[in-house]
């Protein structure tokens, strides 16, 4: 289902160097203008304008200035991946928590609702997030991350219908293993966008939720995972 997703033409599929070398307004991959677009909603004062915010939590998340570098790193490091491997730039849902996923088991069919941050974005991106958001929203376990066993037969068969549908691709074990490295390296976007739209939700969210502690769990995963991967 995530396959016939991303093979919606939106204009006609790119690789990660032709969105590149042809960049527009409405040409641009989601992830990194979103967590700018949310960065630039957070007040650098996370005692004042953060209700929810303690002292411990205060010295556990990163400072406004020090996530902006954070930002910038990332960046560059994951354009660097996706231009090196030059995966598809596709139309993606960018939301594939649980909850967003409809099956129906009589018709052995599955729908995604809840559109509201579909744009373009590098595929890995989707599955990437998809794959994090396993662990859950009210209480995050990422002990249910999926292993690598898992991932890689989800991959395989993700890319055997993204191929055998576009044309686009010869499916492989080597190319499944550039993709597996490519998704994990980015679960560490899903993370940095989830853990800065938790810090906007904390100025201003009136639901009944911890957005500072989700916030916190979020990037302790992020540091986490980018001591394992980022040194790839």
């Amino acid at each position: 289902a995530v396959a016939k997703l991303h093979l919606i033409q939106f204009d006609a599929n790119l690789t990660a160097r032709q969105l590149h070398n042809e960049p527009t307004a409405k040409r641009r991959a989601f992830i990194f203008a979103k967590i700018r677009e949310l960065f630039n909603l957070v007040d650098a004062d996370y005692a004042k304008s953060m209700p929810n915010m303690t002292d411990e939590l205060l010295e556990q998340i990163p400072s406004r200035s020090a996530l902006a570098n954070e930002i910038d790193a990332l960046e560059q490091s994951l354009t660097r991946q996706a231009l090196d491997t030059n995966f598809y730039v596709v139309l993606s849902h960018n939301d594939l928590l649980l909850g967003n996923i409809i099956y129906n088991e009589k018709a052995d069919d599955t729908k995604f609702i809840d559109y509201e941050y579909t744009q373009i974005n590098y595929q890995a991106y989707d599955i990437a997030n998809h794959f994090n958001e396993f662990a859950g929203v009210d209480n995050p376990d990422y002990a249910l991350f999926p292993d690598r066993d898992y991932q890689l037969d989800w991959l395989r068969i993700y890319l055997n219908e993204f191929g055998a549908q576009s044309k686009a691709l010869t499916v492989d074990e080597d190319l499944v293993e550039k993709f597996y490295v490519e998704v994990n390296k980015f679960t560490l976007a899903s993370h940095m966008m989830w853990a800065v739209w938790s810090l906007v939700q904390a100025q201003c969210s009136q639901l009944d939720f911890n957005f500072v502690i989700y916030a916190k769990i979020r990037f302790d995963e992020y540091f986490k995972r980018k001591r394992e991967w980022l040194q790839n």
